[in-house]
């Protein structure tokens, strides 16, 4: 952008390249504190469930009874408070335990505290001063920096996956908020490795939930990952329906998987007909079940295709 302003070129390509929010949520930097915390952008019902979830996730309250029965009631009242205008977030909650008169109450909550101090926690729990992530701008790309997830759905998950995942639980209540915001507002959420969704089951649930909001909003997810049994359905999902894109990758087993999920009779001839695929070629599935294999033809004007670099080369190879 900075290019073309100086040059003054390209005005049209100017405007597109302003009309996009890009956010890298980096819990490093303090003005990024909060920006998913649910209590400032969902509301009380939606906030205490979620909050609950978040916590259970990576530290499990089964045995933490008192703590969680005193939580659900303090996010009660931190909600109201909230509602009325006052700046206070989920973290206030925290710290308003720990002066709780039960010791048990008190250790749970200092705690919390302390995992939320420096962490990628502090991106979903902090005291409210902060608003949250922007639902109404326009073209927003938004990222998560400093992530610890797991390498796939598989993986033994540690502690800060775990605290990573109760970030992205977030996140996805933020996709459904931003989806069901306003019925006659056309929307739609492009959901990278969204295989990440599938490692536990409420982050299955959660998935579920964000494809269902395109039954009744004029929302439109479209699901991005590397495997094609992660769109599988889940129950009571048979009466939904979408396309398909299936690209071409070398994983053992592959063409055999991609033909099964596009309900095409696996044969030989099958085989190498999604096998000796280019680049830029993959089998698309529309909505009435057809099968066919298509070529995605990009706009090779050099001015757009400099939109799409995404290594920046070294300045002696510039001049070179």
């Amino acid at each position: 952008l900075r290019e073309l302003e100086e040059t003054d070129c390209f005005p049209e390509i100017q405007d597109y390249i302003r009309s996009l929010h890009f956010i890298t949520l980096d819990y490093t930097k303090e003005e990024n504190a909060g920006v998913l915390d649910p209590l400032v952008f969902l509301d009380r019902t939606q906030a205490k469930g979620l909050i609950i979830s978040m916590i259970d996730e990576f530290m499990p309250l089964d045995k933490e009874k008192k703590f969680k029965t005193e939580l659900s009631k303090a996010i009660r009242e931190f909600a109201e408070r909230r509602a009325k205008g006052e700046k206070v977030g989920t973290l206030s909650v925290f710290k308003a335990l720990a002066q709780h008169e039960d010791k048990e109450v008190r250790e749970t909550a200092e705690l919390l505290i302390e995992e939320t101090t420096d962490s990628v926690l502090s991106l979903i729990f902090s005291d409210g001063v902060n608003p949250a992530v922007d639902f109404t701008a326009r073209n927003t790309i938004l990222e998560i920096a400093n992530l610890d997830l797991p390498n796939d759905e598989k993986a033994h998950l540690s502690y800060e996956n775990k605290k990573s995942l109760a970030v992205m639980y977030a996140l996805g209540h933020y996709c459904i908020k931003f989806g069901e915001r306003d019925y006659a507002t056309k929307t739609v959420e492009f959901l990278d490795e969204a295989w990440i969704y599938k490692v536990t089951a409420y982050g299955r649930g959660l998935l579920d939930r964000i494809k269902r909001v395109g039954r009744s909003q004029n929302n439109f997810l479209v699901f991005i990952s590397q495997e094609p049994d992660d769109s599988n359905r889940e129950d009571g999902q048979v009466a939904s329906f979408g396309s398909y894109f299936c690209f071409h990758n070398e994983a053992e087993g592959a063409d055999e998987k991609v033909l099964r999920r596009l309900k095409v009779r696996v044969t030989e001839e099958s085989k190498e007909w999604f096998n000796n695929m280019t680049k830029a070629q993959c089998l698309y599935k529309d909505t009435y079940g057809r099968v066919e294999r298509i070529t995605i033809d990009g706009l090779f004007f050099p001015e757009i295709a400099k939109l799409f670099e995404t290594v920046r080369k070294p300045k002696e190879q510039e001049v070179a």
